[in-house]
């Protein structure tokens, strides 16, 4: 995980172990910081914010999160996900 630590989603816990850039889902590498994610568990809108443990994951503050679901690029993530959950019969990522 190159520079991200290891943290869990603030919404439901899952670690991520690996993650795919939305505009190139070929690349690996690791988001930078103000980078908008989403738990592919549970779908919580996280930002990755820098503290003393370097790169981590954090809860977005109302106004993030309001401005993050107006962006239809989001709104298209969720879906997907969404979709996916439901067709797996709601059991998540975790099983």
């Amino acid at each position: 995980m190159n520079g991200l630590t290891m943290t869990p989603c603030p919404g439901c816990g899952y670690v991520p172990e690996e993650w795919t850039l939305a505009e190139d889902l070929k690349r690996r590498e690791a988001p930078g910081k103000g980078a908008l994610m989403v738990c592919i568990a549970c779908g919580a809108l996280q930002l990755v914010d820098e503290g003393s443990i370097g790169l981590y994951l954090r809860e977005l503050t109302p106004q993030e999160h309001q401005t993050a679901l107006a962006d239809p690029r989001v709104m298209k993530v969720l879906a997907a996900r969404a979709i996916v959950a439901r067709r797996r019969g709601d059991k998540g990522m975790r099983e």
